[in-house]
């Protein structure tokens, strides 16, 4: 957690207990003299790509090479994988640069300070553990491989922030909020289109409607960072989605209006 703040990362104790509960063999940690000065986190998502998360040094530990160290023993991790994916910030990318990562996608972090009154329309559900075979097929089709462990702990650690909007027959979007240390963070969120995203956002900020939000959003997505923008919310930091290795992704980006968080992808 000390790494994490020092970061300005948003992690609760809580996200790294489920972090780590999702592979308890990928989490790595650099030590000197007994003393935590690194870590990095892998993820396998099936059927999609390989995902490193969770890399941080000490800022009085930076400069001897333990970034370096750390993302190697990581894609070792993850070397029967063809495709292994991250999302790195201006500091860390001439590093992921250095072993070939790619730019893939530019994804922009957009933050709330304020109160917002707006109510939503009543379309949305609560979102359930008995929900996740229903919205598991869509998620598959829009992330392109299977993240239900993810959203089967975040569904059930935060039952009162997470949403879904139902068709006629299946779920046309679906959508999770979660507390952060400096703020509530939306995401992820899928939906078949922007009208079911706003209403997927609305609901679930009305949950804590005084509180600080923010949510990460691929940037392409120039109508709905706009729509964003009028409720309230502001550029604060930049993301790259970098890939290493063959990229045959069959994800849906137009779908993701919000992704899980550069912890989760």
């Amino acid at each position: 957690m000390e790494l994490s703040r020092q970061a300005g990362w948003n992690q609760t104790e809580e996200d790294w207990q489920m972090l780590w509960s999702i592979n308890k063999k990928g989490y790595l940690g650099a030590f000197e003299n007994g003393i935590l000065v690194g870590t990095v986190g892998t993820i396998n998502y099936p059927n999609a790509f390989g995902f490193i998360n969770m890399v941080l040094v000490d800022k009085n530990y930076r400069g001897k090479g333990i970034g370096k160290i750390l993302v190697t023993h990581a894609i070792e991790l993850l070397e029967n994988i063809k495709t292994i994916k991250l999302d790195a910030t201006a500091l860390g990318k001439p590093l992921y640069e250095q072993y070939g990562f790619r730019d893939e996608e530019k994804i922009v972090r957009m933050v709330c300070d304020q109160s917002i009154h707006k109510c939503p329309p009543v379309k949305a559900n609560f979102l359930t553990s008995d929900d996740i075979e229903n919205i598991k097929t869509m998620d598959e089709q829009v992330f392109g491989g299977d993240r239900s462990i993810v959203l089967q702990q975040l569904i059930a650690k935060n039952p009162n922030m997470s949403f879904l909007i139902k068709g006629s027959e299946q779920p046309v979007g679906f959508g999770i909020g979660r507390k952060g240390i400096n703020y509530y963070h939306i995401g992820p969120l899928v939906a078949e289109n922007q009208e079911t995203a706003e209403n997927l956002v609305l609901s679930i900020i009305q949950v804590h409607p005084n509180a600080n939000w923010m949510i990460d959003v691929f940037t392409r997505h120039e109508k709905w960072i706009k729509w964003l923008t009028n409720l309230g919310f502001k550029e604060q930091r930049t993301f790259i989605r970098m890939a290493l290795g063959i990229n045959n992704s069959t994800a849906r980006i137009d779908n993701q209006f919000s992704i899980a968080g550069p912890e989760l992808a």
